[in-house]
Protein backbone atom coordinates (compact mmCIF):
# COMPACT_ATOMS: atom_id res chain seq x y z
CA UNK A 1 0.00 0.00 0.00
CA UNK A 2 1.34 3.74 -1.00
CA UNK A 3 1.70 6.43 1.84
CA UNK A 4 -1.05 8.13 0.24
CA UNK A 5 -3.77 5.35 1.55
CA UNK A 6 -5.72 4.04 4.71
CA UNK A 7 -6.28 0.78 4.78
CA UNK A 8 -9.98 -0.18 6.17
CA UNK A 9 -10.40 -2.93 8.73
CA UNK A 10 -11.29 -6.35 8.16
CA UNK A 11 -8.93 -6.41 4.87
CA UNK A 12 -11.70 -4.12 2.97
CA UNK A 13 -10.14 -2.14 0.17
CA UNK A 14 -8.16 0.85 1.22
CA UNK A 15 -9.33 4.68 1.09
CA UNK A 16 -7.20 7.44 -0.69
CA UNK A 17 -5.76 9.71 2.47
CA UNK A 18 -7.23 13.02 0.01
CA UNK A 19 -10.62 11.72 -0.44
CA UNK A 20 -10.82 10.79 3.53
CA UNK A 21 -9.53 14.47 3.87
CA UNK A 22 -12.33 15.98 2.11
CA UNK A 23 -15.23 13.99 3.78
CA UNK A 24 -13.43 14.68 7.22
CA UNK A 25 -12.90 18.80 6.45
CA UNK A 26 -16.10 19.51 4.68
CA UNK A 27 -18.33 15.88 4.74
CA UNK A 28 -18.15 15.70 0.87
CA UNK A 29 -18.75 11.83 0.26
CA UNK A 30 -19.21 12.31 -3.79
CA UNK A 31 -15.33 11.15 -3.93
CA UNK A 32 -16.40 7.81 -2.62
CA UNK A 33 -17.05 4.91 -4.11
CA UNK A 34 -20.79 3.72 -3.88
CA UNK A 35 -19.02 0.71 -1.65
CA UNK A 36 -16.97 3.43 0.25
CA UNK A 37 -19.92 5.94 0.81
CA UNK A 38 -22.17 2.55 1.94
CA UNK A 39 -19.45 1.48 4.88
CA UNK A 40 -19.34 5.02 5.87
CA UNK A 41 -22.94 5.44 5.96
CA UNK A 42 -23.44 1.91 8.26
CA UNK A 43 -19.90 3.12 10.43
CA UNK A 44 -21.34 6.47 11.31
CA UNK A 45 -25.07 4.74 11.90
CA UNK A 46 -22.37 1.81 14.11
CA UNK A 47 -20.74 4.77 15.97
CA UNK A 48 -24.53 6.58 17.09
CA UNK A 49 -26.00 3.14 18.23
CA UNK A 50 -28.41 4.07 15.23
CA UNK A 51 -30.27 1.25 13.02
CA UNK A 52 -28.93 2.21 9.39
CA UNK A 53 -31.62 -0.28 7.92
CA UNK A 54 -34.36 2.47 8.89
CA UNK A 55 -32.44 5.49 7.04
CA UNK A 56 -31.59 7.69 9.46
CA UNK A 57 -29.79 10.19 7.57
CA UNK A 58 -30.16 11.16 3.46
CA UNK A 59 -27.54 12.09 1.57
CA UNK A 60 -27.57 15.13 -0.01
CA UNK A 61 -26.09 17.36 -2.61
CA UNK A 62 -25.15 21.05 -0.97
CA UNK A 63 -26.57 23.92 -2.44
CA UNK A 64 -24.12 25.66 -4.98
CA UNK A 65 -21.18 23.22 -3.85
CA UNK A 66 -22.24 20.00 -5.44
CA UNK A 67 -20.78 17.99 -2.07
CA UNK A 68 -22.58 14.96 -0.90
CA UNK A 69 -22.97 15.26 2.90
CA UNK A 70 -25.05 12.80 5.48
CA UNK A 71 -28.22 14.97 6.29
CA UNK A 72 -29.89 13.28 9.62
CA UNK A 73 -33.68 13.13 9.12
CA UNK A 74 -36.76 13.04 11.60
CA UNK A 75 -35.86 9.50 11.79
CA UNK A 76 -32.12 9.81 13.03
CA UNK A 77 -33.34 12.44 15.53
CA UNK A 78 -36.49 9.90 16.96
CA UNK A 79 -33.29 7.26 17.20
CA UNK A 80 -31.33 9.54 19.24
CA UNK A 81 -33.71 10.43 21.45
CA UNK A 82 -34.67 6.90 22.31
CA UNK A 83 -30.84 5.97 22.54
CA UNK A 84 -30.13 9.00 25.01
CA UNK A 85 -33.54 9.33 26.94
CA UNK A 86 -34.22 12.28 25.77
CA UNK A 87 -37.21 14.33 25.95
CA UNK A 88 -38.89 17.02 23.60
CA UNK A 89 -41.51 18.92 23.91
CA UNK A 90 -42.87 21.90 21.27
CA UNK A 91 -42.95 25.16 23.53
CA UNK A 92 -43.99 27.46 20.63
CA UNK A 93 -44.92 27.59 17.06
CA UNK A 94 -46.16 30.56 14.67
CA UNK A 95 -45.89 31.67 11.36
CA UNK A 96 -45.02 34.82 10.57
CA UNK A 97 -44.61 36.54 6.78
CA UNK A 98 -44.48 32.98 5.41
CA UNK A 99 -41.82 31.65 7.49
CA UNK A 100 -42.64 28.70 10.55
CA UNK A 101 -40.88 29.26 13.34
CA UNK A 102 -41.31 26.69 16.09
CA UNK A 103 -39.34 26.32 19.71
CA UNK A 104 -38.54 23.47 21.47
CA UNK A 105 -37.18 21.85 24.97
CA UNK A 106 -35.24 19.16 25.06
CA UNK A 107 -33.89 17.27 28.19
CA UNK A 108 -31.88 14.55 29.48
CA UNK A 109 -33.57 12.06 32.79
CA UNK A 110 -30.24 14.29 34.38
CA UNK A 111 -32.15 17.40 34.25
CA UNK A 112 -30.16 19.10 31.66
CA UNK A 113 -32.15 21.06 29.25
CA UNK A 114 -31.50 23.23 26.40
CA UNK A 115 -34.16 25.14 24.67
CA UNK A 116 -33.71 25.74 20.65
CA UNK A 117 -35.77 27.78 17.80
CA UNK A 118 -36.04 27.10 14.03
CA UNK A 119 -37.46 28.91 11.49
CA UNK A 120 -37.90 27.59 7.57
CA UNK A 121 -39.75 29.67 4.66
CA UNK A 122 -42.82 27.80 4.12
CA UNK A 123 -44.89 30.41 1.20
CA UNK A 124 -46.06 28.28 -1.45
CA UNK A 125 -45.19 24.69 0.32
CA UNK A 126 -48.28 22.59 -0.28
CA UNK A 127 -48.62 18.76 1.28
CA UNK A 128 -46.45 16.79 4.08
Amino acid sequence: MTSNAVATQNGNAAIDIAVVEKVITGGDLGQLTAEQRVRYYIQTCESLKLNWRTKPFDVVALRGQGAKTLYPNKGCAEQLAQVHNISVDLLEATTEQGVRIQKAKACLTNGRCVTKTGAVPVDGLRGD
